[in-house]
């Protein structure tokens, strides 16, 4: 299996809730199932973009803390999301957003990624925050499976991460339909979906 190369995008005012993030992560690293980086790792005299622009181009799995101040920032939605979702198109990344904070999250082009943690309920409205956490880690650890699992016929990784996106699009997508009181709709693509 291989050992996936995850890169967290985040607002800097949302520091705390990466810090709490990785240390729930801190597992699955001490167990060496996940390489992580974040931009707190780039050190003094790295040219900062450079550096951020080569982990999100070398990622198997990019992971968005999304909240208010993610949407805001024009580097985040501009680059960042722009590469992830070229490289998700090229079936090269697993995307996950992960809702932290409430959000005008369905007027992303996230919108069509299944998000984390269940129901895409915010990071910040769980009354335990690490109930939250462990949710996104086990579905983060599901997509790790998926993305790295064997397969008896020759899929390569891209085709693996593709299936992924593609399941998870397609339920987000439902969920979504549901949630704008789209209920036909919804059932319609539910049934195209069993079938």
């Amino acid at each position: 299996m291989i050992k996936p190369k995850i890169f967290v995008s985040y607002s800097r005012k949302d520091v705390e809730y990466l810090n709490e993030f990785i240390v729930h992560l801190s597992g699955l690293e001490r167990n060496d199932k996940i390489e992580l980086w974040t931009d707190q790792e780039i050190v003094a005299s790295t040219v900062w973009e450079k550096e951020l622009k080569n982990r999100l181009e070398s990622a198997d799995i990019i992971i968005f803390l999304v909240s208010p101040d993610f949407i805001a920032s024009d580097y985040i939605y501009d680059v960042e999301i722009s590469k992830a979702i070229e490289r998700h198109n090229k079936g090269e990344v697993a995307i996950v957003p992960v809702i932290i904070r409430p959000c005008d999250y369905s007027s992303t082009p996230l919108t069509k990624f299944q998000a984390l943690p269940k129901n895409a309920e915010p990071i910040s409205s769980w009354k335990l925050r690490d109930e939250a956490w462990m949710d996104v880690v086990n579905g983060l650890k599901r997509t790790i499976d998926a993305i790295g699992a064997p397969s008896h016929q020759s899929n390569t990784h891209a085709e693996s991460t593709n299936k992924v996106n593609e399941s998870n699009n397609n339920i987000d997508a439902i969920k979504m339909q549901i949630a704008n009181g789209n209920i036909e709709q919804a059932i319609n693509d539910l049934i195209a979906l069993t079938n």
